[in-house]
């Protein structure tokens, strides 16, 4: 079996939000007091340990950044304030941006100009509904 390795995906997942995963060395904290750890699965330190490795393929079939709740306890006790919590994030939006077959959220998670033209159009958008689709004006 071999494995696909993305060497550049640390400065890509920088764009994502999680740009401090290179500071992590596996030191267990984040693993300890996480209460979706188990025995058998070091969780949050394995996905970060995939995501330092650049494997993309296993960080695809992982279900852990989608378990995470952000609690913060694991970005609570590390460290090297590598901010585990913020990393399973970051991975959550990436994983988003490799499903998503249109790239809109791919743009909206790395573009800061299209997250604010988005805010926009929405609102712009509300605001054409509410002016437009009112109901009946009452007036006595």
């Amino acid at each position: 079996m071999s494995l696909k390795v993305n060497p550049d995906i640390i400065k890509l997942m920088g764009k994502f939000g999680a740009d401090s995963a290179s500071q992590c060395f596996n030191c267990g904290n984040c693993t300890a007091v996480c209460s979706l750890s188990t025995e058998n699965i070091p969780f949050p330190r394995k996905t970060i340990r995939y995501l330092q490795l650049g494997l993309t393929d296993k960080l695809a079939q992982s279900p852990e950044p989608w378990l995470c709740y952000y609690c913060g306890d694991c970005s609570d006790t590390c460290p090297r304030d590598a901010d585990p919590g913020e990393v399973m994030m970051g991975l959550r939006r990436y994983m988003t941006s490799i499903y998503d077959w249109t790239g809109i959220s791919k743009l909206f998670y790395t573009s800061k100009a299209f997250e604010i033209g988005s805010i926009f159009v929405v609102a712009l958008l509300v605001g054409l509904g509410f002016l437009f689709f009112h109901g009946p004006m009452l007036t006595d």
